[in-house]
């Protein structure tokens, strides 16, 4: 059980009664909305910013994911979409046409903005970027580049070939600083 802070010399242990304003709590991921004295209301913040990896490909695959994060992020964590384009293979550079690239990316950002408005939480709280390069290595990247302290992604059901070659969720695993949640579809 909790107990509220009233000792002015030990303050960001409770409620300051002198402030009478939010104060962190001395228990990770638990932060007092308003002064427990007058609403002993606690929200658990487990995570506030959620990186959640997305196969514009199969969009249906993204959704249990989506739905997971947002959950976890509850009303105050952020989430950030991101893409991966694959880049265009030497060999195939001459038969595209020359902003093939820059077509991809755009497309990309354009299926990303209607997938962030339908996810139904405040804009603010969602951003997406679209990434190129290989898969897994783009999702670390970005997930460093925002500080995430989280990742929730879909993976296939394993087949035999992923048993010995991998896949990018599991190179996102092995390699991520951050949690990792894999919602199998």
């Amino acid at each position: 059980m909790l107990k509220q802070n009233t000792d002015p010399e030990k303050p960001g242990l409770g409620c300051d009664p002198r402030v009478g304003t939010a104060a962190r709590v001395a228990r990770p991921a638990v932060l007092w909305q308003t002064c427990p004295a007058r609403h002993p209301v606690m929200e658990a913040v487990m995570f506030k910013s959620i990186l959640v990896p997305i196969d514009l490909a199969d969009g249906e695959l993204a959704k249990p994911a989506i739905a997971r994060a947002v959950a976890l992020a509850g009303t105050h964590g952020i989430l950030r979409l991101v893409n991966v384009l694959p880049m265009t293979p030497v060999m195939l550079a001459e038969y595209v046409p020359a902003d093939f690239d820059a077509q991809q990316r755009e497309s990309a950002e354009e299926a990303l903005a209607i997938v962030a408005a339908e996810v139904g939480i405040a804009p603010e709280r969602i951003s997406s970027v679209v990434r190129q390069g290989g898969i897994y290595h783009e999702i670390l990247q970005e997930a460093a580049a925002i500080g995430a302290d989280l990742i929730v992604m879909t993976s296939h059901r394993p087949a035999m070939r992923t048993y010995f070659l991998g896949s990018n969720a599991g190179h996102v695993v092995r390699y991520a600083q951050c949690s990792v949640l894999v919602v199998r579809q």
